[in-house]
């Protein structure tokens, strides 16, 4: 990462708004795995609007594993090349959960968006 940029598979240049770390075992204090998975992805679609805004459309890397990993990470991306014509930028939060805390910050969050469709998953807006 440059001066927050990142380039995508697709050639496109993203630029990286704010990242989100959760433990995803806060609020838990016990109960079987399998509940606390079930109520945690039922709470995250509100957690996503409730960090990055309404407007923000959001994408999953992968489903977890159950019983969940450490953290959740959501990181909030714009291009301000917009999907489509006639909007000013396109904007998308990218979810995903990991056991540890990545050393090199930088290269971990270009290692995870790397391979997204950007012109699939994000949603374009208007200043």
């Amino acid at each position: 990462m440059s001066d927050g940029k990142y380039q995508i598979k697709s050639g496109r240049e993203i630029m990286f708004q704010q990242l989100h770390i959760h433990v995803t075992g806060k609020g838990y204090l016990e109960g079987r795995a399998e509940w606390i998975h079930s109520d945690f992805m039922a709470k995250l679609p509100h957690t996503v609007r409730w960090l990055c805004g309404r407007h923000i459309r959001y994408r999953l890397l992968k489903d977890p594993p159950c019983p969940l990993q450490k953290y959740l990470f959501i990181v909030e991306l714009i291009s301000y090349l917009p999907v489509n014509d006639g909007n000013d930028f396109s904007e998308l939060a990218l979810l995903w959960f990991d056991d540890s805390l990545p050393v090199g910050l930088d290269a971990y969050i270009a290692e995870k968006i790397h391979d997204i469709d950007w012109n699939k998953h994000a949603s374009d807006g208007n200043f």
